[in-house]
């Protein structure tokens, strides 16, 4: 099944797509192209990022754009911008991704506002069923972690993961799988993304989609 199928069938009938580390809207628009035509709330914390990001949803009015970082606290984050925006990320990239990708290298420091999903909760207004999808290049277990209870309400999840050290410090595949089952998701897929080692053919990193079985 292709990852457009998949998402075709999973979306039916979830009100809300929490769209975390939206860069310019790219995963938003794709969704669009499949149908939905229900709820996004995208995330994006970077200011050059976030100008595009509400540039694609200006004419589309059930999408909501926020100029935040999520992450486990309230606070504020600095964040390593890249050369390539996608890659832009709270760690620094290791000599893997640097060696396969060199526009993840950091070019400018930003500091960013981050909140906690549990914090923010009441005022996003989400309906369930909710779909969380959070590609934050290797931030996905902290906005995890803060996201609390809201967890509970979130019927999938969708989080990029690397199968070995891409950023310094971030979270490998085996901790997030280890928290997800813990909070009571059960595996979906695992997909393939683009991302491999050009000289060993070792998979960095996949897309994993979790249901909540709770």
């Amino acid at each position: 099944m292709t990852p457009a199928a998949r998402r075709s069938i999973l979306l039916r009938g979830v009100n809300v797509l929490l769209d975390v580390g939206a860069n310019r809207g790219q995963y938003a628009q794709w969704i669009r192209t499949l149908g939905y035509s229900e709820r996004i709330v995208s995330f994006e914390p970077t200011s050059e990022a976030f100008g595009w990001l509400a540039k694609a949803a200006a004419g589309d009015p059930m999408w909501q754009c926020h100029n935040l970082a999520l992450g486990a606290d309230d606070s504020d984050l600095d964040l390593r911008v890249s050369r390539d925006s996608c890659s832009t990320s709270a760690f620094a990239p290791t000599g893997i991704t640097l060696r396969n990708y060199p526009d993840a290298a950091t070019i400018a420091r930003e500091r960013v506002a981050m909140r906690r999903l549990g914090s923010l909760w009441n005022d996003l207004h989400c309906t369930a069923p909710i779909y969380l999808k959070v590609d934050a290049e290797g931030s996905e277990l902290a906005v995890l972690e803060g996201a609390g209870a809201v967890l509970d309400q979130i019927a999938f999840l969708e989080l990029e993961l690397s199968l070995v050290p891409t950023y310094v410090g971030a979270p490998l595949i085996g901790e997030i799988l280890r928290f997800v089952e813990d909070r009571g998701f059960a595996t979906v897929a695992l997909e393939g993304i683009q991302g491999d080692d050009h000289s060993t053919g070792q998979m960095l990193m996949l897309n994993g989609i979790f249901r909540n079985i709770t």
